[in-house]
């Protein structure tokens, strides 16, 4: 039983003497009020701002019930503190019995505290890291006014999580709306078709930058267009890319062409690359390591 409220106890209490278990009657009676008693102290501190003491009993329950966690999350939501409710929820998690795991119950009482004290682009970030990203987008919908930053925000989680898809038709809908997406909104757009693969989309809106948004792309907007070629297999394509850079590409650049190289096994590209890196770096010890890589998984 995953939440034991006072009807519960009473039946063990009462329930245990009819049985012949006498002690087990006691002992339960003695753990009910140790519990009920370390979460009204928990309670108690928190609602009067002296979160560190709350913290401190709540550290030392070591029979900690669904209710236990909410007491504790609960005072760190009204303290507006987003970082250690959402840190608690993580723990919860992980540590918590199989039952208590993803109790959006929970995480649906948190929300309105935290909106309230707390601003709704923490909110959406740190539920999309926690891997709640639907809470992230109903969050998102709530919001009354959208700005640039919240779309961006919301089309990189989505990217992160390999939602491709939802992050093109968000950007799309930003447009729609009349918002004009700046430099940092396609870095996240190109991120996200590069985790999901969406090749075809990606050189879309590359190109798009420059003919309807007029945005020359920088290091950044390559720098996720050698990674989305480069995953797709399309080594050559993304060796055109860097070459045709109006700006010098950087060693991270080429260490994620290399790293390419080495997952395709296209040895002879990744030689000519491997060159180029350790010509840039030759003092880093990561790039020695990534072409003995590549070496190592073609057999020589």
């Amino acid at each position: 039983m995953p939440e034991r409220n006072l009807v519960s106890w009473n039946a063990m209490i009462f329930g245990f003497p009819e049985s012949g278990f006498v002690e087990d009657s006691l002992f339960a009676f003695r753990e009910m009020m140790e519990l009920m008693v370390t979460n009204a102290l928990v309670d108690m501190y928190a609602k009067c701002g002296c979160i560190s003491d709350a913290e401190s009993i709540f550290d030392k329950n070591g029979k900690k019930k669904v209710v236990s966690w909410k007491v504790m999350i609960g005072g760190y939501s009204r303290e507006g503190d987003v970082g250690a409710t959402f840190d608690l929820l993580r723990k919860m998690q992980m540590e918590g019995e199989e039952t208590m795991k993803a109790n959006v119950i929970t995480l649906l009482n948190v929300l309105p505290t935290c909106l309230e004290k707390s601003e709704p682009l923490s909110i959406i970030d740190m539920y999309a890291k926690s891997g709640w990203i639907e809470q992230s987008w109903r969050v998102f919908g709530k919001l009354r006014e959208k700005d640039m930053v919240s779309w961006m925000v919301m089309i990189a989680r989505y990217g992160v999580h390999g939602r491709g898809k939802d992050a093109v038709e968000l950007f799309e809908r930003m447009q729609s709306e009349g918002l004009k997406p700046d430099e940092f909104t396609f870095i996240s757009l190109l991120m996200a078709c590069s985790h999901s693969g969406l090749v075809g989309e990606g050189l879309k809106y590359f190109s798009e930058m420059r003919t309807k948004s007029y945005i020359e792309p920088k290091l950044e907007h390559y720098a996720c267009m050698v990674d989305m070629l480069g995953r797709a297999g399309h080594l050559n394509h993304a060796l055109n890319l860097l070459e045709e850079m109006p700006e010098k590409p950087d060693a991270g650049i080429w260490g994620a062409l290399l790293s390419s190289c080495k997952t395709h096994g296209d040895v002879v590209l990744g030689q000519k690359v491997s060159e180029i890196l350790l010509d840039l770096e030759p003092y880093k010890a990561e790039n020695y390591v990534l072409v003995s890589n590549l070496f190592a998984k073609a057999g020589r």
